[in-house]
Order: C-alpha cells, then sequence, then structure tokens
C-alpha cells in the first residue's frame, strides 16, 4: 500500500506553479493553510482569481472532507 501511495506522489505535481504566489501569502496571513489556500485559488481561476473570490470558495467548501487536503494535479 505504502508503495503504491509513493508512486502516486511521483506521477502527481503540485498547483503552486499555477496560483498567485501574493494571493496565497495574503490568505495565509488571513490564518489559512497553504494548501487551502492553493486550492481556493487553484479551483476559482475560472471565476477570474483573486483573493475575495478565493475566500467565497472557501466560506463555501470549509465543510467538506477533503478542504484541508493539498490539491495534486495527477497524470
Amino acid at each position: 500500500m505504502e508503495a503504491e501511495q509513493e508512486s502516486k506522489k511521483q506521477e502527481s505535481q503540485s498547483i503552486s506553479s499555477y496560483v498567485n504566489q501574493e494571493h496565497v501569502k495574503t490568505l495565509m496571513e488571513m490564518g489559512f493553510s497553504k494548501a487551502v489556500a492553493e486550492k481556493a485559488l487553484f479551483l476559482i481561476m475560472h471565476q477570474g482569481g483573486g483573493v475575495e473570490k478565493a475566500l467565497e470558495w472557501i466560506d463555501q467548501h470549509s465543510d467538506d472532507p477533503d478542504f484541508n487536503e493539498e490539491l495534486q494535479i495527477v497524470g
């Protein structure tokens, strides 16, 4: 099982390079983790991005079971 998880990690890519790190920093200064900040910004990119839209996403999804999990690009 651990080897399978390690293989998946090697095949995945961080979303850090896809999101505005200044916005990530702003959200982190508001108390959110890096994983949550990046996920919110990544998932609202099609809406124009930005801290305000990310905060809306965070508010709407904070009860999701995977809310605090890091988002990875797999493939």
